[in-house]
Parts: C-alpha cells; sequence; structure tokens
C-alpha cells in the first residue's frame, strides 16, 4: 500500500463517529423526545391504565375498555355493577380519554 493510502486510512480509522456538533444534536433530539413521552403519558388519564372488570352482577352491558398494550379501545361485557372506571359507554368517549 501506499504511504497517502495509508495515511487515508489512518485518517478514516481516527476519526469519530459522529462528530461533536452532531453528536449535540443527537443528544438534544433524544431529551427532546424522551420529554415528549413522558408528557404523553402523564396527559393519560388513570382510569385507562385501570385492568378490564366485567363487575360481579350477571347483566349483559356492551361497553368499551381501553387496552394499553395495544392502545386501544376495545368491546367488554359489563355486568352492571361493580368494575372499574375503565368503562366508557362508548368507542368514542374511551378513545377521546385514553388513546394517544
Amino acid at each position: 500500500m501506499s504511504e497517502n493510502g495509508r495515511k487515508q486510512e489512518d485518517k478514516l480509522e481516527n476519526r469519530p463517529v459522529l462528530s461533536p456538533k452532531n453528536m449535540k444534536l443527537f443528544l438534544i433530539t433524544l431529551i427532546l423526545l424522551t420529554a415528549l413521552f413522558t408528557v404523553c403519558e402523564a396527559r393519560r388519564d388513570m382510569r385507562c391504565l385501570l385492568p378490564v372488570d366485567s363487575g360481579m352482577c350477571m347483566a349483559s352491558i356492551r361497553r368499551w375498555a381501553y387496552y394499553p398494550k395495544w392502545n386501544m379501545c376495545s368491546v367488554f361485557i359489563y355486568g352492571g355493577c361493580g368494575g372499574n372506571e375503565n368503562n366508557f359507554e362508548t368507542e368514542q368517549e374511551c378513545r377521546r380519554i385514553c388513546v394517544i
């Protein structure tokens, strides 16, 4: 290998993967995305994080509940009493309150 080729290789090997300017931009972006995620999670109503609970009565009432694992609302059958607040009359209400 020629002397010029070796010098060129040495320059490439010693070059940082990210320049200081790009590293700073990367870190700022990472911090902003983390803050955005935190704000979105904080905005979610706490009842949206409750497990789906049909209650202890035997009625068969169609209701909607939020499933945080999938970030979606889905139908469940409510027994008519008991249960918890993760219980919405319409899909629109569930989505408005819970879906990010």
